[in-house]
């Protein structure tokens, strides 16, 4: 029978976390900025976006990825 608790991840230091990325994504992402947010010792919340246009101004997307993880 098969365990319908998700799959646990010891994380353990900053290393792991970011080692654990692509695992928490489901891919390797690349050019991007990734946002793991955490409640206590849960990761509650993964996602990634485009990194801006070095032309851009970085404020808007950065403030988008803020308030979704509020």
């Amino acid at each position: 029978m098969a365990s319908t608790e998700p799959p646990r991840l010891a994380v353990r230091s900053p290393a792991d976390l970011l080692a654990a990325v692509p695992y928490l994504l489901g891919f390797h992402p690349a050019d991007s900025v990734v946002v793991v947010a955490m409640r206590g010792r849960r990761v509650v919340f993964a996602a990634r976006a485009d990194l801006p246009d070095p032309a851009e101004d970085p404020v808007g997307p950065a403030r988008h990825l803020a308030n979704v993880v509020q």
